[in-house]
């Protein structure tokens, strides 16, 4: 009898106390996953806007391709530009890529990259690497005709 009275004198406590521990502990792991849900749709939001500065770069790059390059590359005896001249492509493509991406789009890039005009320039180098590749595929790899029909 005394093991039962002890069970009645411990059992109210224990119920009281142990919701307590299992409301505490459904409130930390709710906690934990509203703070992944939030890292993830954060991370999300990040990638999102990298791909959308990586469109614009390609734009702006093709921009100063097309308008700027042309003229500094006819201009020059050689044909080839000098790295003062590249300095200044460079500088309109970035000039263009922040122009494109507007005020919003600056702030909001901002807030994942301390340097945004590096950030940027990183961009840009990569592409013109990308289209200096492009342009040094040899004219030969690319099939003129198309192969004659079996018969």
């Amino acid at each position: 009898m005394a093991d039962t009275s002890i069970w009645q004198a411990l059992f109210p406590l224990i119920v009281e106390h142990g919701a307590h521990l299992v409301f505490t502990g459904i409130s930390l792991l709710a906690g934990l996953a509203l703070d992944a849900i939030r890292k993830h749709y954060k991370h999300a939001g990040a990638d999102r806007a990298l791909e959308r500065l990586e469109r614009i770069v390609n734009l702006a790059v093709h921009d100063v391709e097309q308008t700027v390059l042309p003229e500094l590359k006819a201009a020059a005896a050689d044909g080839k530009i000098t790295s003062d001249e590249a300095r200044n492509l460079r500088a309109a493509a970035l000039y263009r890529a922040k122009s494109l991406l507007g005020k919003h789009g600056v702030k909001q890039m901002r807030g994942f990259a301390d340097d945004l005009e590096q950030m940027i320039g990183t961009v840009i180098e990569a592409k013109v690497r990308e289209l200096r590749v492009k342009q040094s595929m040899s004219p030969s790899l690319v099939p003129t005709s198309t192969p004659p029909a079996k018969s």
